[in-house]
């Protein structure tokens, strides 16, 4: 990537300079990647402090700032519309973002050729009696997508390697659902809050990343950060999160494993079991064929192969960037739910005021991944490869982001 290059000699070095040019750069940037949301980005974006601080520049001054941070940010996208993520729906599939490899998956939503391979689902249309749809293979191509940084062999396994990665053995696969469909059997109202509120497949509100990066707003808010270290805090935490999605999504097309849902379902099938039944109906004994992950009925599991976890390299990456910036371990924060806040049982659970909190990133961390292996969508192993290739993934984001900052990286 080459960076932006300009004489600016006779432009401002000051802070209000650097905070219209940023504020510049991300509104360009959010507009190209929400254009319906143009509108209310603008009037945020006119209305903002960087904007009416610089003002006070006068306008050559104010219109240098906007110039640089347009200018920057038109370069990066010019580079991101081409690092095959597909964004503008260019290289094929079905609009923007849409795969263009032509996915298969090896079993169909009605039939299970394969237990060890990822199967979709076929689930109904929450509002709509009697409608299903299918799941798709989400951004099936995003192993594909150009990362900010190399990614080593043990966070990115490349050609015939990756197939080689150990998966479990029969028997240790048979120990791993009845560990699975234990917790389903004990779980607790606040485990079960916890698993909703690190974004089970029925959260549409937020996503991982973007719980890490409000973490991270939290952080900066009370270490009364500068705008010079939330910039280099910032650039260290987005392109880890980016680099561990291409990482996470590279493996689980390369092994495109199954959910515990399929696993379970087909293995103990027509087999007893006691496990939680679905929203409202608590523990019972039911069938092998009839498990269900702690979800509402219309997102029952993620909509991706099991291997890796995605929870733990998102997780991880992020721990090991914050960790790095902030050389401590804490972070503080606890979060409240209300009796019957709950979005797969509302009314019913939490039964009393629930309160999560994490006194530390690894605190956070633990219950980022557990929640998974509890709420019945990943196995423990995969939990485990998912914090390697995180960690990994952020160390090498960390060493290119500094030389960019240091002036050494080579282009």
């Amino acid at each position: 990537m080459v960076p932006f290059q300009c004489n600016c000699s006779k432009l401002s070095s000051s802070s209000n300079f650097r905070s219209v040019a940023l504020a510049a750069a991300a509104y360009t940037v959010l507009v190209d990647l929400f254009p319906g949301c143009a509108p209310a980005f603008k009037v945020r974006y006119e209305t903002s402090q960087a904007i009416r601080d610089a003002s006070r520049l006068g306008r050559k001054a104010l219109a240098n700032g906007i110039y640089v941070g347009q200018e920057v940010a038109r370069r990066v996208l010019k580079l991101r519309h081409l690092d095959c993520s597909n964004q503008l729906g260019s290289q094929g599939g079905f609009g923007n973002y849409s795969d263009y490899t032509l996915y298969t998956s090896m079993n169909l939503p009605s039939v299970n050729v394969f237990a060890n391979r990822w199967q979709p689902l076929r689930l109904p249309l929450g509002g709509d009696y009697g409608a299903w749809d299918d799941q798709v293979f989400v951004t099936s191509h995003w192993g594909l997508v150009r990362p900010f940084s190399p990614l080593n062999s043990e966070a990115k396994t490349p050609g015939s390697t990756r197939l080689a990665l150990q998966r479990p053995s029969d028997s240790e696969l048979a120990l791993l659902n009845q560990q699975m469909i234990a917790y389903s059997a004990n779980l607790t109202d606040g485990q079960k809050m916890e698993i909703e509120f690190w974004g089970g497949p029925n959260e549409p509100a937020h996503t991982l990343p973007a719980i890490w990066t409000l973490f991270a707003e939290n952080i900066a808010i009370k270490q009364s950060h500068t705008l010079k270290q939330d910039v280099v805090m910032f650039l260290y935490l987005s392109n880890a999160l980016h680099d561990a999605a291409i990482a996470a999504w590279d493996m689980k097309r390369a092994l495109d494993s199954a959910r515990p849902i399929t696993s379970i379902r087909t293995l103990l099938k027509n087999q007893p079991i006691v496990a939680w039944g679905g929203p409202f109906k608590g523990t019972l004994a039911i069938f092998g064929q009839d498990f269900v992950p702690y979800a509402a009925s219309d997102s029952l599991t993620p909509s991706s192969p099991e291997f890796v976890s995605d929870h733990a390299a998102f997780s991880s990456a992020a721990v090991e960037v914050l960790q790095y910036v902030t050389r401590s371990n804490r972070l503080g924060l606890s979060f409240t739910f209300r009796p019957g806040s709950s979005r797969v049982e509302p009314g019913r659970v939490p039964a009393k005021t629930t309160i999560l909190s994490y006194k530390t990133l690894a605190d956070a961390l633990d219950a980022a991944t557990q929640s998974q292996v509890r709420g019945g969508f990943q196995y423990p192993f995969s939990i485990q490869a998912g914090l390697t290739s995180g960690q990994l993934v952020a160390s090498r984001v960390i060493d290119l982001a500094n030389n960019y900052i240091n002036g050494t990286a080579t282009y």
